[in-house]
């Protein structure tokens, strides 16, 4: 998780998921969805979801979400 300076907001990066179908947790078996999710909330109570991404593997291979960065050149 990291404060963003420039709102105050948090950006959230939950990488290296892997659930069955059902969406438990799973791991090395036939049929596991490996995805990630990059999600931006405000520092409120509640917090609000300004943003969220879902990445998902497509079936080619396994990969990692680390370490994600809000570009601010991308936003007016």
């Amino acid at each position: 998780m990291d404060w963003l300076q420039g709102t105050g907001n948090r950006l959230i990066t939950d990488g290296g998921r892997a659930t069955d179908a059902d969406g438990a947790n799973a791991e090395n078996m036939e049929g596991t969805n490996y995805w990630a999710r990059i999600v931006e909330v405000t520092d409120t109570q509640p917090a609000e979801k300004v943003f969220e991404l879902h990445v998902k593997d497509g079936g080619a291979g396994r990969w990692h979400v680390y370490r994600a960065q809000r570009l601010p050149s991308l936003y007016p």
